[in-house]
């Protein structure tokens, strides 16, 4: 296994995924609606990709699901 991925969606129908690394470290990838690539960023700790997140996302990010890779 390489880590686990947490996938968001917002109000405004953006997507966002956030992949824990077994180190510790975070990969946070965000998607406009139509599937483009919004922002790709690499964080220390799963706490910083998911404040990260809801600042982009204005608060308004619900988890959609989750899965182990």
């Amino acid at each position: 296994m390489n880590g686990i991925t947490y996938f968001y969606e917002d109000f405004y129908g953006c997507t966002a995924s956030i992949h824990q690394r077994k180190d510790g470290s975070c990969l946070l990838t965000m998607r406009l609606p139509n599937g483009d690539l919004y922002k790709q960023k690499d964080y220390s700790s799963l706490r910083n990709a998911r404040v990260a997140l809801g600042r982009m996302t204005e608060g308004t990010a619900r988890p959609t699901g989750r899965k182990e890779c």
